[in-house]
């Protein structure tokens, strides 16, 4: 585990120790509102400025859960210039609108008794965090000073919800992968005419919620601006791509052994050490299968541009934003179905 990260889970166990790893000096506090979890990352030279993000759907049979990777982007450059970032794990997981907005709401109430009043809170939501991002923004212009809405599910909802007045009264910026925009470019047209017309982005990579840091970093810093008075591109289309990360794959066996980076998403994705360059090593294609072995056992995936691409609860292989590869079951738990961790070994070979 690298030396950064253990810091920042050290800071995480202790709730309220001064933590330095890359951005700067922070506390991480942990707590639960109502049996949703939080979690706030707070610079010490805290500006007055927060950021709330809404994670998307996770998997039903697991327990609420949240994080914040300090050293991922936009959090990195947020909290190194002072910001706020805080997140809620909701009540419970699986599909959760209607009660996840409290929970949100409470989770910034507990933020402004603990800490005082937020001078700016931006809120930034994907996939079904962008159903509820939006709702909260319509509600609430006066508590919530712009959005961010990423990889929409508008229509994403459970229990009883009235429905989306496409009012919004503060800035509101929808990012989208060039694949799925068709949402978000609805929800963007309704607004034309309002006195804050909402914008859109969209990010010429296909896939769902798939976006570089810089990417991350570009739009919350044009959302902040735009809050100020400023200027932005109502319609954009760009891509700011990184460099690709270097080959680690041991070739043998007539396939490549590698290893599990991280486990997450909300599904219990596996983020593998393979790249691209791995993939066309072995001859996998976009659309061809692989094999994917692992204490013993064998699974067959797809490789496809993301998970939405493959039924339910059949194995996909992807490449994300960062230019290492994920490998998922579609609304299924890739990581217990295996039984892989971070730091285990993994092996792909084309079928």
């Amino acid at each position: 585990m690298p030396m950064k990260t253990l810091i920042v889970l050290v800071c995480a166990l202790l709730a309220g120790g001064v933590c330095q790893a890359g951005p700067g000096p922070f506390v991480v506090s942990r707590g639960k509102i109502d049996g949703a979890a939080y979690i706030i990352v707070s610079p010490t030279n805290w500006n007055g400025r927060l950021l709330l993000y809404q994670h998307g759907l996770s998997d039903s049979s697991l327990p609420p859960a949240v994080d914040i990777n300090v050293e991922s982007e936009p959090y990195q450059s947020l909290v190194a210039e002072g910001w706020m970032v805080a997140a809620s794990s909701y009540r419970r997981s699986g599909l959760i609108v209607k009660d996840a907005l409290t929970d949100v709401r409470n989770l910034y109430r507990h933020i402004g008794a603990t800490f005082g009043t937020p001078k700016r809170t931006l809120l930034m939501g994907g996939s079904m965090g962008g159903a509820i991002t939006i709702r909260l923004i319509e509600t609430d212009p006066a508590t919530f000073a712009g959005a961010i809405v990423l990889g929409t599910a508008l229509e994403a909802r459970d229990g009883v919800l009235a429905e989306l007045t496409y009012g919004a009264k503060v800035p509101v910026i929808f990012m989208t992968n060039q694949s799925e925009i068709d949402e978000s470019a609805t929800y963007v047209k309704k607004t034309a005419t309002n006195a804050v017309s909402a914008a859109l982005w969209i990010i010429e990579r296909n896939g769902h919620v798939k976006f570089t840091g810089p990417e991350y970093v570009e739009v919350v810093r044009a959302l902040n601006r735009w809050v100020d008075g400023g200027q932005i591109e109502r319609e954009r289309k760009f891509s700011i791509p990184i460099k690709e990360p270097a080959t680690t794959a041991r070739f043998a066996d007539q396939g490549a052994h590698g290893k599990v980076r991280q486990v997450g998403g909300g599904f219990g994705n596996l983020t593998v050490s393979f790249v691209e360059a791995d993939f066309k090593q072995l001859g996998i294609a976009l659309g061809d299968k692989f094999q994917v072995d692992s204490g013993g056992k064998t699974y067959t995936a797809t490789y496809a541009d993301t998970f939405t691409d493959v039924p339910s609860g059949q194995w996909v292989g992807f490449k994300d934003a960062d230019g290492y590869y994920v490998i998922s079951i579609v609304f299924g738990n890739a990581s217990r179905t295996a039984g892989l961790k971070p730091g285990d070994e993994i092996f792909i070979r084309k079928k």
